[in-house]
């Protein structure tokens, strides 16, 4: 059996959606995220140009109001950040 080389794409997408339409909160979703990118990374997938720029975008979430600077998102902006990710998505092509 040929292993589908599109599994991390289409994990990744899956849970970029489920995220964009509120199904988990950023908390979750942060670390499901950082979990599911860096294990496609790790293993030699090719990571999508838009995943790559969430990937930023995930970095950038505090979910601890207090602790939020200037620079960083809260849920509702990572959520934007999301939807844009994912309209880039087969605009941009994946990375070798």
């Amino acid at each position: 059996m040929t292993p589908n080389r599109n599994a991390p794409d289409d994990h990744l997408r899956q849970l970029i959606e489920t995220f964009v339409l509120g199904h988990i909160n950023g908390r979750d979703f942060e670390a499901r995220f950082l979990e599911n990118f860096r294990r496609a990374r790790d293993s030699g997938h090719s990571i999508r140009h838009a995943v790559d720029q969430l990937f930023y975008d995930v970095d950038a979430f505090c979910d601890d109001a207090s602790l939020r600077g200037p620079d960083d998102l809260d849920e509702d902006g990572l959520r934007e950040r999301a939807r844009i990710a994912l309209a880039r998505w087969e605009s941009l092509p994946s990375r070798p």
